[in-house]
This record gives C-alpha cells, sequence and structure tokens, in this order.
C-alpha cells in the first residue's frame, strides 16, 4: 500500500506553512531587538536619548502610507505584531492590548500614549481586515 504525501497546494497544509513562516518572521523580528538597547528605557515614558530605529512604510486601515517614524515621533507607544487570520492566541493578545488601553489614563495625563498593531501578514492583513 502506497501512501500519499498532501501536496503543499492543499488547503491545510498550505495554512500550516504560512503559520510557520509567520511565526519564524515573528520570532526573527523579535530576536533582533538586542538587550543593549533596552538599557537606556529604565522607566516607562519617552526614551532619553532618543534611539533612531530603520523606517518602514506602513498601510494604515484606511488604505494610506505612512511611515513608522512619523506614528512613533514623540510618543509613547505601546506595540504588538498581529496577522488577521489569527485564531489561537491574537484574540488573547488582542484582549490583553484592550486592557492595556484601559489603564492607560494615568501614563497619558504625563505622556502622549498611543497603541499600535502591526499586521504581519500582507496577504491578509488589508486595511479593511485591519480596521475590522
Amino acid at each position: 500500500m502506497q501512501t500519499r504525501l498532501p501536496s503543499i497546494e492543499h488547503p491545510s497544509v498550505r495554512q500550516r506553512v504560512r503559520r510557520a513562516l509567520l511565526i519564524g518572521m515573528a520570532s526573527a523580528q523579535f530576536a533582533a531587538i538586542s538587550t543593549p538597547s533596552f538599557a537606556q528605557h529604565a522607566g516607562m515614558g519617552p526614551v532619553d536619548p532618543p534611539v533612531r530605529l530603520a523606517d518602514a512604510q506602513l498601510i494604515d486601515q484606511t488604505g494610506r502610507k505612512r511611515l513608522l517614524s512619523d506614528l512613533l515621533n514623540r510618543r509613547v507607544t505601546a506595540l504588538q505584531s498581529i496577522y488577521t487570520g489569527c485564531s489561537s492566541v491574537c484574540p488573547l493578545q488582542g484582549a490583553l492590548f484592550s486592557t492595556v488601553q484601559e489603564r492607560m489614563s494615568a501614563v497619558r495625563a504625563r505622556h502622549p500614549v498611543q497603541q499600535l498593531s502591526i499586521g504581519i501578514d500582507p496577504l491578509s492583513d488589508s486595511p479593511a481586515a485591519l480596521h475590522d
């Protein structure tokens, strides 16, 4: 009897390959952040002296192109990476981010603060999906 392996064209295999790729990309992103970059940021608030990040062009939930540096400029930012097709840990992460938003009022009185979610799946994270 011959066992046939599923091809990558099969939807469940394609979904697992895509999920593994996205997890790998997110892991590489977080691994690239070195511990010394956190050394100058002991508490909550503006990073002093400011740390210059490599700029990236993003598309926001309205479809408008924005520079990451413009979004982060002079604001305390809580940042999360997401992908809209995630149904496992992402809803929990979204609930946690919502709780953070509720508790930011004390910080908002002292500093301009914002939350920013960046989609990491360009195939599914359309402006409409991000808006929803």
